[in-house]
């Protein structure tokens, strides 16, 4: 799986988790970030009013993983796959 398909996978899984942010206000994810690249993929928030929990959810999105090659870019609402 690329790594873009695989951002907007675990996108989809965080949206999820918050439905009862999402749904009420007609929202999706994907309209609160922005991801750049296909291969390395960066996701950033975009949505300046999005709650903490949510953006701290997307920050750690690669940010604890145990997978080789992934890290957070150094801005705070950015992660980066290398």
């Amino acid at each position: 799986m690329k790594d873009r398909k695989f951002a907007i996978a675990f996108l989809n899984a965080i949206e999820k988790k918050h439905e009862s942010y999402f749904v009420p206000r007609r929202l999706s994810i994907m309209q609160c970030v922005e991801i750049e690249g296909t291969d390395i993929a960066c996701v950033r928030v975009i949505k300046d009013d999005l709650p903490p929990n949510i953006c701290y959810d997307i920050e750690i999105m690669f940010w604890r993983t145990d997978l080789p090659g992934y890290t957070v870019k150094n801005t705070r609402l950015s992660a980066v796959l290398f």
